[in-house]
């Protein structure tokens, strides 16, 4: 359970949650985060999507990070990431650490094509994409 899920209170809505999420140390909203958390609001499953940033600690510059340097600033990407996070075998500290460098790589490998939904082909492209993260930053 993330930090931020934990802090919120019965009065706070789904707008709290993604407003808290996108607030940096300096209890600023990066304009570039909350831009990409408000199309998450727009989302059927944005709860979701949100819970997956707050358990990885994945905030306000990470998500900028991650959505400008990881994921191309492509929104369906990002989507993608986040699900391959949540169900792929990235651990917390890895998805930190990099997240946490100053040019961080792309969690997603173009080289392997995405699967239907099928949950086996899904959890062998998880497992495809974790390999090759691993191998292009051990290079």
């Amino acid at each position: 359970m993330g930090r931020i899920f934990q802090s919120l209170t019965m009065a706070d809505t789904i707008t709290d949650y993604a407003l808290k999420i996108c607030v940096n140390k300096e209890n600023r909203v990066l304009p570039g985060t909350y831009g990409v958390i408000t199309a998450l609001l727009r989302e059927g499953k944005a709860f979701d999507y949100l819970y997956i940033l707050d358990d990885f600690e994945i905030t306000a510059e990470r998500i900028y990070k991650m959505y400008s340097f990881c994921c191309d600033k492509d929104f369906e990407r990002f989507k993608l990431c986040l699900r391959m996070i949540r169900d792929g075998e990235f651990d917390k500290r890895s998805v930190k650490a990099n997240l946490i460098a100053d040019m961080p790589l792309p969690f997603i490998n173009d080289s392997v094509p995405i699967p239907d939904d099928t949950s086996a082909a899904w959890s062998e492209w998880c497992a495809k994409q974790k390999e090759l993260f691993v191998a292009t930053g051990d290079n």
